[in-house]
């Protein structure tokens, strides 16, 4: 098992990640050191991430062993020694910086693959970050005003949680909770207003311009509906032989590949919209807060509207 951290405190576990050492007759080392991975997530075989420092997994071939990059950290040069002669002591220095080596992904060196970029290249699953979304696209004639109204329905459902913190609220929920609030809301909303033939836009119509979109959600991960085509055919991994060690082959494991299957799937709220609805929702509540009140002469509080939209 290991932890691999940035310099930002990122960080990411992954499980049997072996490395293979070549030893000569006399002791040296010999060549590079390589590394090797038995077991996975769906994210992260998909994404290619074996490791930060390794460029790609063999999918064709998952007995290769591949090299990782070792920048210009001081692992190179116990390498280097240890290629020369043998001596104990640089092998026990080496199994310590080798431990130590699989821990850190240094982005100062430039990594393959970085951690806050895992699932973004391909777009397999969703960031999972909140951001500032402040202009709503257009998705259809009329949707406008179909988010509008929802908007007012949301709020007064009282299903989101927030918290406060320098000096003002933010959400208190993780990104898939909230998505999954906001969705389900919306849809339980929609369903009653077009059976009351309230709106005519139909279900078809609002996942076609885009409003709802299909996605498999699992492991607390959101992974978009065009690349559900490609989980089958990662299931073909499983049980592929990665290496023998100490006389037991080790086979390819991708843990979740289970959760992560085409039946599962949801219907979820476009991001951008969901992410332009809570915007203006902190908007509102960061702008009320605080704010001293307003008095007439006579000390009376005078009422105040503030418009969503």
């Amino acid at each position: 098992h290991v932890r691999i951290t940035n310099e930002y405190n990122k960080f990411v576990d992954i499980n049997h990640l072996y490395a293979k050492v070549g030893v000569l007759y006399n002791g040296s080392m010999n060549g590079h050191f390589t590394l090797n991975r038995s077991e996975y997530t769906y994210l992260h075989i998909s994404n290619g991430y074996m490791h930060s420092h390794v460029h790609s997994i063999p999918t064709r071939d998952f007995t290769q062993f591949q090299t990782p990059c070792t920048g210009t950290g001081p692992i190179r040069d116990t390498m280097s020694n240890l290629s020369s002669e043998f001596d104990s002591d640089i092998w026990r220095l080496f199994c310590l910086e080798l431990s130590k080596y699989v821990e850190v992904e240094s982005i100062a060196g430039t990594p393959y693959h970085r951690l806050e970029s895992i699932g973004t290249s391909t777009r397999t699953v969703e960031d999972g970050v909140f951001t500032v979304v402040n202009q709503l696209n257009y998705y259809g004639d009329g949707t406008k005003d179909l988010i509008k109204d929802f908007v007012s329905y949301f709020i007064k459902q009282g299903k989101l949680k927030f918290n406060y913190a320098n000096g003002s609220y933010s959400i208190g929920m993780s990104f898939t909770e909230y998505m999954l609030v906001i969705s389900n809301e919306f849809i339980d909303w929609y369903n009653k207003r077009f059976n009351n033939k309230e709106v005519t836009y139909s279900f078809d119509n609002l996942k076609r311009n885009n409003v709802l979109n299909e996605c498999i959600i699992a492991n607390n991960n959101i992974y978009y509906e065009n690349t559900r085509c490609r989980v089958n055919s990662y299931a073909a991994y499983n049980g592929k032989r990665m290496c023998t060690f100490k006389g037991a082959d080790v086979l390819i494991n991708i843990v979740d590949l289970n959760e992560v299957k085409e039946d599962n799937k949801s219907v979820i709220l476009n991001t951008n919209i969901a992410l332009y609805i809570l915007s203006r929702i902190l908007r509102v509540i960061n702008y009320r807060y605080g704010k001293a009140e307003q008095r007439d002469q006579e000390g009376n509080r005078i009422s105040e509207k503030v418009r969503y939209f």
